[in-house]
């Protein structure tokens, strides 16, 4: 009998409002832990939350894979956790690490987007599907993603292994299933709890973040991140619908 598949999932939430257009995708890891890209009935579009997570379930099902399927996390391109403050703290933080690595400063704004800004159905879709998936594999590690951070974040990882391993991944995908993918890398580093990547629901990590972006010898963005770690520590209670356990990984490049 063949040895048990690994499998990480992603998902890249939309909804009807948005043309059905809900990314899902399912990868596989070898015998060295190393993602590999899906196949072409391995990944889609759905309808919604619900509709995601049965396509996921009819593909594991079909078949296909080296070994029985053993699904280790999935990731999520939605907001699964909120402040009661309104705009989160770690979304400043991340809009500081794409302000130190030149991200452009006409789409700083709106990357990430501000809770109350994102359309309805990524957010109760998000939220859903984060309870579906608990509901399904009980105690299913799941992470919050941003795949348009990690496109921006992961090239600055040069030749790393893991660089290398994304380009393969999300070589010829487009538009949902590519940030679908993403989210999946996004699970995958939260499963192996690489160096290099930080969860951004932990504190120390999050005071991590901001160190490793912090540009040497800039007095002002010195400053700012000074403020922004204050800021994150009196953020106080963090709002988890539905009360399902998540993360949120992001990569650290270590040669910065």
């Amino acid at each position: 009998m063949p040895d048990p598949t690994n499998v990480i999932l992603g998902f890249d939430p939309g909804g009807k409002s948005s043309g059905g257009q809900f990314g899902w995708s399912i990868c596989t890891e070898d015998d060295r832990g190393i993602l590999q890209p899906p196949l072409k009935a391995k990944k889609g579009l759905a309808k919604n939350a619900l509709d995601a997570k049965n396509k996921v379930i009819g593909a594991l099902e079909a078949g296909g894979f080296p070994g029985k399927p053993t699904v280790l996390a999935a990731g999520i391109d939605a907001p699964l956790f909120w402040s009661k403050k309104g705009d989160r703290e770690i979304d400043q933080a991340i809009r500081f690490a794409l302000r130190a690595t030149g991200f452009p400063r006409s789409q700083l704004g709106g990357t990430p987007m501000h809770i109350n800004s994102l359309p309805g159905s990524v957010l109760a879709q998000g939220m859903l599907l984060a309870q579906y998936l608990h509901e399904e594999w009980k105690g299913l590690p799941v992470t919050e993603s941003h795949p348009r951070v990690l496109q921006w974040l992961l090239p600055l990882l040069g030749q790393s292994d893991t660089a290398r391993m994304v380009r393969c991944l999300i070589a010829g995908l487009v538009e949902h299933e590519l940030d679908a993918t993403l989210c999946a890398v996004a699970a995958w580093a939260m499963v192996h709890q690489y160096s290099a990547w930080k969860d951004l629901r932990n504190h120390a990590d999050q005071i991590a973040f901001i160190d490793a972006y912090t540009p040497r010898g800039n007095r002002n963005e010195a400053r700012n991140a000074k403020r922004l770690k204050r800021d994150l520590e009196q953020e106080g209670c963090l709002v988890q619908p539905f009360g399902t356990p998540v993360s949120y990984w992001m990569p650290i490049p270590e040669d910065l």
